[in-house]
């Protein structure tokens, strides 16, 4: 028999961060998922990979990964992918063999180009919702819980 004094009676999901942060982002991965279709036809894992190597801010699966936190084997299923459509050339290093250099294809890179302007309009339309001081805020929120997200261990 239900206890009539329920210690969840109170209980509101709104309330709970992991919830909410988990909402936002599945609301985010349908937009994104949504300009993706309509611009690349690429898939969001593609994306990632494609935004990465035309930024130059990665070079091998490695880095990808570090950045994305995406799954080694995610990466790469999502590389061989990208490889086999053309859009990623992947060559061993000249001055160490045992590292893969990701560069993108002519392809790959009109796909960049053609899909990061829309994906930054994205961007400013996001940050367009929030004034100057919560843009300001939420970056610092953000960086407070990636660090709470860390810990391993918490006080009862």
């Amino acid at each position: 028999m239900p206890n009539s004094e329920n210690l969840y009676d109170d209980f509101d999901l709104e309330n709970i961060i992991t919830y909410r942060v988990f909402r936002l982002h599945a609301a985010l991965d349908r937009q994104a998922m949504h300009i993706l279709k309509s611009i690349s036809g690429l898939r969001q894992n593609e994306w990632k990979v494609i935004s990465f190597l035309g930024l130059g801010t990665a070079f091998t699966s490695r880095d990808i990964a570090r950045f994305t936190y995406m799954d080694p084997a995610i990466i790469s299923r999502t590389l061989r992918t990208l490889e086999d459509d053309g859009l990623v050339k992947a060559e061993r290093s000249k001055d160490d063999r045992r590292l893969v250099i990701l560069t993108l294809t002519d392809a790959g890179q009109k796909i960049f180009e053609l899909t990061f302007p829309h994906m930054m309009d994205r961007q400013r339309s996001l940050l367009s919702s929030l004034s100057v001081r919560d843009q300001e805020s939420i970056w610092k929120i953000l960086d407070k819980l990636e660090r709470a997200a860390e810990l391993r261990e918490f006080d009862q």
